[in-house]
């Protein structure tokens, strides 16, 4: 118990690594952020070249009223735009894997010592896939344990809170189990081996884990407070200058706890392998 205490508080000592990985990380999701709103901001570009502005009433009083050769214009405008959405879309997803990955093997290959090498990207890209599969599986789970709850009839404000608890275990279920999984993947190379030696883990240091994930669900919370409290004086003294405040915060803190939890984990973790 000791150890685990003096392991969970040591985690929260920062230096130039912690501050170069938030950095890393930082950066990779303002690139698939900026690349995100830059797509959106040209679909509604090309969207508002083809109808011209005009609403859907309208839209549907020109082609109506239109010729022949008019609305064969509009509609290889039409099929135009739904393939740019398309290409656009899986362009946008396979770059912002890209680029996920590429952030999360510098951070590990540094927190690790070990050397980069773009051979071995392939690997990390097909790891970013299997923690998307992981997503969905989460949410899957959790659509069911909505579909249990229907069979269980609550009032309104009971059915509010027990949701909103399933939710947040959810949520930090599925962000405490992330770092692990690319531990042991950076750890041994191989996609399946690591996942495997995850289960292996969880398997026989099942106290550890709980007691991990409680650990990382009170610094969550905590650090959801703080920012609650810090949100309000902005808002209590600078109204005019709040619109993107409570957003930017949000980030800030966010990417602040993957990187702590990052730390956390492999903190606790390098002692046990």
């Amino acid at each position: 118990m000791g150890s685990f205490v003096k392991d969970s508080f040591y985690s929260f000592k920062v230096n130039k690594d912690f501050w170069l990985q938030l950095l890393v990380e930082g950066l990779a999701f303002a690139f698939i952020i900026f690349m995100i709103i830059g797509f959106g901001e040209l679909l509604e570009m090309k969207a508002f070249e083809i109808s011209q502005g005009q609403s859907v009433d309208q839209l549907k009083s020109v082609l109506l009223a239109g010729s022949a050769d008019y609305n064969q214009v509009f509609l290889s405008n039409v099929k135009g735009f739904a393939l740019l959405l398309t290409l656009g879309i899986v362009a946008v997803f396979l770059a912002s894997v890209f680029i996920y990955s590429y952030a999360q093997a510098h951070i590990w290959h540094s927190l690790m010592g070990k050397k980069f090498s773009w051979n071995v990207m392939k690997k990390w890209i097909g790891m970013t896939f299997i923690v998307l599969l992981l997503c969905a599986v989460f949410v899957l789970f959790y659509f069911l344990t909505q579909v249990v709850m229907l069979f269980f009839p609550l009032d309104e404000g009971s059915a509010l809170v027990v949701d909103r608890i399933i939710t947040f275990l959810f949520v930090y279920g599925f962000v405490f189990v992330i770092p692990f999984l690319y531990y042991f993947f950076a750890h041994t190379g191989l996609v399946w081996k690591g996942i495997g030696d995850f289960f292996s883990y969880v398997n026989k240091k099942k106290m550890v884990f709980i007691k991990g994930y409680i650990f990382a669900v009170f610094v969550g919370v905590l650090i959801a407070l703080v920012s609650s409290v810090i949100r309000a004086s902005f808002q209590a003294s600078f109204r005019a200058l709040t619109a993107g405040l409570p957003l930017i915060m949000m980030i800030i803190l966010l990417l602040w706890y993957f990187s702590w939890l990052r730390n956390y984990v492999y903190t606790v973790l390098a002692k046990m392998n």
